[in-house]
């Protein structure tokens, strides 16, 4: 509109030449899809020319299409702040903590299935997997609108990139987990190893809720330092291995396979966790930024 108003009142909005310059304008404004600023810039002039055939009032035309277009830009100024505040960035937060709690809630399932038996889990692991999937498509979807943003990115797109594929493979081990308990490898024979292997388990997904609400809460939740829990899963893999019916029956033979398949998963769950600690770190103060940044 900055350039029709000059374009009216610099030719004097004789007639002759408005219709000189129609066909013009018409092809210029289908020149969108090559150029998206010459597309638009040539709609905007094209509608004064219009109003000015049909309706000739010099340059008023284009004060009206310039009143209407700051209004509009007004309003859709003030519903942005209202309902998006902070950009894709203060979305991807809540959308990134939202995918880690239900993977959380998947993973506590899963591991508790395959170390307990408990078969009866068989509906909640389903409905929690359908959840998290959810999250992790919408998670996806708000990064791409992230990528998209021209704003200050801060930290960097590599660090939002890792907590979302970070995200994901939360789903990847519980699927693995899930079929190693479809396939008949229930850990829950094996006894004492299985209730060490379900004790890390269970420190894993705390883990990861703190992990969630510090990216939606945008401050560290970590009383005590990252405990490694490399030893406990590996003694108790070998405790599950040594035990003396593993040879001779199929049945113990599959919940040692279980037992030590699910550790090694938790080994990597816990290694991931304790790196996702300093990118999560760096989220801290996005989260702090007030909403008008």
């Amino acid at each position: 509109m900055l350039i029709a108003v000059p374009f009216v009142g610099a030719t004097g909005a004789p007639p002759w030449v408005f219709w000189i310059v129609l066909p013009l304008l018409v092809f210029l404004n289908e020149y969108t899809a090559v150029n998206f600023v010459v597309g638009q810039i040539a709609f905007s002039v094209l509608v004064v020319v219009l109003f000015n055939i049909l309706v000739p009032m010099d340059w008023q035309i284009g004060l009206v299409r310039v009143e209407n277009v700051g209004l509009g830009l007004a309003v859709s100024v003030v519903v942005g702040l209202l309902l998006w505040p902070r950009g894709a960035q203060g979305q991807l937060s809540s959308a990134l903590a939202d995918l880690y709690d239900a993977g959380a809630s998947l993973l506590s399932l899963s591991f508790r299935r395959v170390l307990t038996d408990a078969s009866e889990l068989a509906d909640a692991v389903a409905s929690a997997r359908d959840i998290a999937r959810t999250r992790a498509i919408q998670a996806q979807e708000v990064f791409e609108l992230f990528l998209n943003e021209r704003t200050r990115q801060q930290p960097g797109v590599e660090v939002w990139a890792m907590l979302l594929s970070s995200g994901k493979s939360l789903l990847l081990i519980s699927d693995v987990i899930d079929w190693l308990f479809e396939h008949g490898h229930s850990a829950a024979e094996s006894g004492t190893p299985a209730s060490t292997v379900g004790r890390v388990a269970t420190n894993a997904i705390g883990n990861l809720l703190r992990l969630a609400d510090e990216i939606r809460g945008g401050h560290s939740l970590r009383v005590a330092g990252a405990h490694d829990s490399t030893a406990e899963l590996r003694s108790a893999a070998l405790a599950s291995l040594s035990q003396p019916d593993v040879a001779t029956s199929p049945a113990a033979l599959r919940s040692a396979i279980g037992l030590v398949s699910s550790a090694d998963w938790l080994g990597q769950l816990d290694s991931l966790l304790q790196d996702l600690d300093e990118p999560v770190g760096e989220t801290f103060p996005a989260n702090a930024t007030h909403w008008w940044r």
